[in-house]
């Protein structure tokens, strides 16, 4: 069994993350990955400035498929890109894709070019989270994938109806995913799928102690506005007693959006925006701080609370499926989605009291459940299985 791993995403975030440590962990002469040959030497030059020697390694040994950014721009570009990626992989021995990112465009080139394949959803295809839970079916999707998004009522008709196609031609097809509130959302809004989900969906790093906690809040998430950056700028301009780190991957255009919003509300001196840092950098940066407020609007089972925890900070954020249903802890707090009062009222408990010192200790014990190689040997025995039954 040769099982062909393929990913077009050179982005940095959760998802990547979780594919660089399970391609570290699986069987290596079980598996080729493959990536079009522009996306694979941006990657790499991402990986090379993180040090990420391990991931690097992988990457030596990477298949450079054709370029793909001439084909990315369009439903037929991908389309068309799927068709030739069942040529290429011919060459290697392959006849089984892993897709290992929530995307239903590729999934159906995969389809419609005859590949065998599978993939790991790492959101809830289409809306990507429920902040509003109350109804079920469209309606419900069209309220959540308006707000989370800001599109209007045309995309949002046009990706509902892609994820009946993509129901109607995942028909009984063995999917996975990360997390269980995957496979609760997609039944909320009417979409059945036949999902195995990977227990545990995500696992950390120790994070070894040693610094002193000087940092009052930290946000540490992809800075863009579904993971609720400006949420949590909201809080630190309540508590004005509070200093705060900002950390995350960025584009300049959203450092410099940042930067505008921090100048205009005089944040400036209490609020310090630190971007693409490696992860050594990152973990010191949460082992500093006191409390990580998340008010994330869009996850599935967010690796950043994980590491949160692992460096014994406790977490302030929204109950949302992927938060209520995969951190039973009291060192994540759980307020209403929205409710941006309520996140203050938490956030100004757990200071006050120094609750983060227990909370903190409570997180790193739970956090050392989840290891990284018992993610790579459950995600790797269901392939196996979906693999022999296909």
């Amino acid at each position: 069994m040769v099982i062909g791993i393929f990913s077009y995403s050179d982005e940095l975030g959760g998802g990547v993350n979780h594919l660089e440590r399970t391609l570290t962990l699986f069987p290596a002469k079980r598996f080729i990955f493959m990536m079009p040959k522009d996306k694979l030497e941006n990657f790499r030059s991402k990986i090379t400035a993180l040090k990420e020697e391990q991931m690097l390694k992988t990457l030596d040994n990477a298949v450079a498929l054709p370029p793909i950014q001439g084909y990315i721009k369009s439903v037929y570009g991908i389309f068309k890109y799927g068709s030739i990626l069942s040529s290429e992989i011919k060459k290697y021995g392959v006849d089984f894709i892993y897709f290992p990112f929530t995307n239903q465009y590729f999934p159906l080139a995969f389809q419609l070019s005859r590949i065998r394949w599978t993939q790991l959803l790492q959101l809830s295809p289409g809306v990507g989270s429920l902040i509003f839970e109350e109804g079920h079916g469209y309606e419900l999707f069209r309220k959540n994938f308006k707000f989370i998004f800001n599109y209007g009522e045309s995309k949002a008709i046009k990706t509902y109806l892609r994820l009946l196609i993509y129901q109607f031609l995942a028909f009984k097809r063995p999917l996975l995913t990360v997390s269980e509130s995957i496979g609760y959302e997609m039944k909320k809004i009417g979409i059945n799928l036949n999902l195995y989900t990977v227990k545990p969906g995500n696992g950390v790093d120790t994070c070894y102690d040693g610094t002193d906690k000087n940092i009052d809040l930290i946000f540490y998430a992809r800075l863009i506005p579904q993971k609720g950056i400006y949420d949590f700028l909201k809080v630190v301009k309540k508590m004005t007693y509070v200093n705060a780190v900002i950390a995350g991957f960025a584009s300049e255009t959203v450092k410099n959006e940042i930067n505008q919003y921090l100048t205009k509300n005089s944040l400036k001196n209490r609020v310090k925006l630190m971007t693409n840092l490696t992860s050594k950098e990152s973990a010191e940066l949460l082992k500093s701080s006191k409390v990580f407020v998340y008010p994330t609007r869009l996850d599935a089972f967010p690796l950043v609370v994980l590491e949160s925890l692992s460096c014994g900070t406790p977490v302030v954020s929204y109950s949302i499926p992927a938060i209520r249903m995969n951190y039973l802890t009291d060192a994540v707090i759980k307020v209403k989605p929205l409710d941006v009062g309520s996140l203050i009222t938490e956030t100004q408990s757990i200071l006050k009291n120094e609750k983060w010192v227990e909370l903190g200790k409570k997180g790193k014990e739970y956090a050392s459940k989840y290891k990284w190689e018992s993610v790579a040997t459950a995600e790797w025995r269901i392939l196996e299985e979906i693999y022999g039954a296909s």
